[in-house]
């Protein structure tokens, strides 16, 4: 079973004059920005955790494409890459 996400693009909104920060999903299904998370500005690992968050649909879109041509490919020299995609997709797809 597949684990539904809200699609991307996601993208970083700063929220309040504190520095929170907030992801949300700007697109045609959410009017106003479909919220995906926020983070608190308490330390200094803030920022590059919300560029993570709103780079994964991307970043899975593109481990799945990479992974489908490994797959195709069957090249014995990257067996090792095709069982680190595989694990890391799963992990994303709560599986």
């Amino acid at each position: 079973m597949k684990t539904k996400h809200t699609p991307g693009p996601w993208k970083i909104n700063q929220r309040n004059s504190q520095g929170d920060i907030e992801i949300i999903a700007p697109n045609e299904n959410y009017k106003d920005g479909g919220f995906i998370a926020e983070l608190s500005c308490d330390d200094k690992n803030t920022s590059a955790n919300a560029r993570l968050i709103s780079a994964a649909p991307e970043l899975l879109e593109a481990c799945k494409f990479v992974l489908s041509n490994l797959q195709v490919s069957r090249l014995p020299q990257f067996r090792a890459e095709t069982e680190i995609l595989a694990e890391a997709i799963a992990k994303a797809e709560g599986k």
